[in-house]
């Protein structure tokens, strides 16, 4: 599981899939609790997401 999980490091998948959540909430006027660490990081790090951020 190792060898799989080093393959994709660097590859930005969780911003990717962040962002995506992001834009569905905002499409749907929706907000978010972020409560894995990575999105919740982001979400503190990036005044744009501050629009669907429930905090």
């Amino acid at each position: 599981m190792r060898r799989i999980a080093s393959r994709y490091r660097g590859g930005h998948i969780a911003r990717d899939l962040l962002r995506l959540v992001v834009d569905d909430a905002r499409k749907q006027d929706k907000r978010i609790i972020p409560t894995c660490s990575y999105a919740l990081a982001q979400f503190k790090r990036h005044a744009e997401y501050g629009d669907v951020w429930q905090k």
